[in-house]
């Protein structure tokens, strides 16, 4: 059910209104005005069977979406504690899911103070995150934000993935190299604002998770530091003699 959920709703999120086939439902459900609220919404999108209210719970997540105020809404739901509700773990799944679909045109309509909170909650709240689906989801927004912040410099992104290299928990340490991996492209970038210095110090971070990855005791660890490894070397062929020396030592 949970799974068949995800994928209506992100089937109706990118439906644009002049799609053939796209029914647009009739009536409407009030717009959540908190986090309280939206959780609700949320879990009524995970277990609602009724044919006729399920459309209009999915349309009205989808107006939510356009308000960029729904950006804290959706962390806030995130960044909650673990409780005893069992539909906690999928309901913040299901928070993150739908913040890293919107996450861009959101952030454009926050002020930079604000933008700054978000990638510091985002950011904590993955390194502390016990349940591994909802860790992975956060990780992935954070993935969609660092594609054009990190360019321009976000060194605290860098540092949080060399502390979770050096993380007692596998899955952390884990969880470190499959995002150089998916952001091995931006990592190198000198296009943007922060220039060379920003994407040297990032090729050198990243290249301190893959080698700590590459040696870890965990196979888990070494595959996805490999697999990182195999994405992010090509980038750096011919660059800066700072990114060849990461070369040379992976």
């Amino acid at each position: 059910t949970t799974t068949r959920s995800f994928c209506t709703l992100l089937v109706v999120a990118s439906m644009q209104p002049q799609n053939s086939g796209y029914v647009r439902p009739t009536g409407t459900l009030p717009i959540p005005q908190n986090a309280a609220e939206y959780r609700e919404l949320l879990r009524q999108v995970l277990t609602c069977m009724d044919n006729d209210t399920r459309p209009l719970v999915e349309n009205t997540v989808v107006r939510s979406l356009r308000d960029p105020a729904t950006a804290f809404l959706l962390v806030d739901i995130i960044n909650e504690a673990s409780t005893d509700d069992p539909m906690s773990p999928g309901i913040r799944q299901l928070a993150a899911v739908l913040l890293r679909k919107r996450v861009l045109t959101l952030w454009r309509g926050i002020g930079l103070e604000e933008q700054q909170q978000l990638k510091s909650i985002l950011l904590n709240q993955m390194g502390t995150e016990p349940v591994r689906l909802v860790r992975f989801a956060i990780a992935h927004v954070l993935c969609v934000i660092a594609r054009v912040e990190l360019r321009d410099g976000w060194p605290e992104l860098m540092d949080a993935l060399y502390a979770a290299s050096q993380a007692p928990s596998v899955e952390h340490r884990e969880l470190a190299c499959v995002l150089v991996h998916s952001l091995a492209r931006t990592i190198a970038d000198e296009t943007g604002d922060a220039g060379r210095a920003a994407a040297v110090r990032n090729v050198q971070l990243a290249g301190s998770v893959l080698i700590a990855g590459l040696s870890d005791s965990e196979g888990a660890v070494r595959t996805a530091a490999l697999k990182a490894a195999d994405a992010l070397v090509p980038g750096l062929a011919g660059k800066g003699a700072a990114k060849r020396g990461i070369v040379d030592e992976l």
